[in-house]
């Protein structure tokens, strides 16, 4: 284990699997990583849940409502969802659900969406603030890592002073990069 992530452990002030490890680490900015999956128990039932930073707000079908879910009543929600390439999605309502997930009990809304394609449930940013507090710092730690050294090599790059030499090609100031 890399002192990151022993780091990483610490400031989520609990034990963190090797998986869940992977989930919390951007390993390659070029590199498609698979999804993550966690398994949640929502009403009593395992759920296998994808890890989805990028959602608002976690979500189910409403085929698997129909089947999994339905003795619990279909609430108005009034939230207006859409995906990356701006297309609305259909909202058929919400339904309140007690949850079991990194050790922790809540009773929290679980929106639920009408969709031509089937999709796995995806566990939004709205649930990650509440079952994994820290999840952002996680992110952030290695965002602001990737960005310092973004930024020093853009500082770099602007610190190469050009002049024309006797053929007209660029030049640097000192005759090498520096």
């Amino acid at each position: 284990m890399t002192e990151y992530q022993k780091s990483l452990r610490r400031r989520l002030n609990r034990s963190v699997s090797d998986d869940e490890m992977d989930c919390l680490l951007i390993s390659s900015v070029n590199r498609i990583n698979e999804p993550c999956f966690r398994n949640v128990y929502v009403d009593g039932l395992r759920l296998k849940m994808e890890v989805d930073c990028g959602a608002a707000v976690s979500v189910i079908s409403f085929e698997m409502y129909e089947g999994d879910f339905d003795h619990i009543p279909l609430q108005k929600c009034d939230k207006k969802l859409a995906v990356i390439n701006g297309s609305r999605l259909k909202v058929e309502g919400q339904i309140q659900v007690y949850v079991e997930f990194n050790n922790q009990k809540k009773d929290v809304y679980l929106i639920v969406l009408r969709s031509d394609n089937c999709f796995t449930p995806l566990l939004g940013r709205d649930w990650l603030d509440l079952f994994v507090p820290d999840w952002r710092r996680a992110f952030g730690s290695n965002i602001n890592q990737l960005a310092v050294s973004t930024d020093q090599t853009v500082a770099e790059i602007q610190s190469f002073r050009w002049r024309s030499g006797v053929s007209g090609a660029p030049q640097s100031t000192q005759g090498v990069w520096h």
